[in-house]
């Protein structure tokens, strides 16, 4: 009676062996840019970002809007709309004014490559005709803000000062 108890556990533990899943595959996540994060002499933070085909300063933001500026959107011939029409509320980028909206045809940040972006143009401001610009000057080409960022998984590395962004994944519940 031992040994038939004994063969039938184990035939038991074998068959519940064979019905448990697979263990799911590793989380794999896809690098599309690991960027050299650049400490400002105010402190705030830059990544290269191409717009245009050309390589500019973007500050990083984690409060909305991205956006070009000003000098940037006029050296691309970029056509401008109003913003203040676009809602009635009016938009501010990193403590700029963006009075005006402009779609950016060609943006690259590392391996990722977007077309026909919408962003702000910071410093523009249609109540006063006046530019403003950020204290960074012309060490900053835009802003690269959430309304970017969200299209990624992000990683700040503070240790080695990158922006890694990755395809975005689904690894986890």
């Amino acid at each position: 009676i031992f040994a038939l108890t004994a063969i039938c556990c184990l035939a038991s533990m074998q068959a519940l062996a064979a019905d448990s899943p697979t263990p799911p595959a590793p989380c794999q996540l896809t690098e599309l840019a690991s960027l050299d994060m650049t400490r400002q002499s105010t402190g705030r933070l830059t990544v290269p970002v191409t717009v245009g085909g050309t390589s500019y300063n973007f500050l990083v933001t984690l409060d909305g809007f991205s956006a070009v500026t000003d000098a940037v959107a006029t050296k691309l011939a970029l056509r401008r709309e109003d913003a203040t029409g676009w809602n009635p509320r009016f938009y501010a980028v990193m403590g700029l004014p963006a009075g005006q909206l402009v779609t950016v045809p060609d943006v690259l940040i590392g391996n990722a490559h977007m077309t026909n972006v919408d962003m702000f143009v910071a410093g523009s401001n249609e109540f006063n005709m006046k530019t403003v610009s950020f204290p960074e000057g012309d060490a900053v080409g835009g802003v690269l803000g959430t309304s970017i960022l969200a299209k990624f998984d992000v990683e700040f590395d503070f240790k080695t000062n990158k922006l890694n962004l990755f395809m975005p994944g689904h690894c986890g519940p």
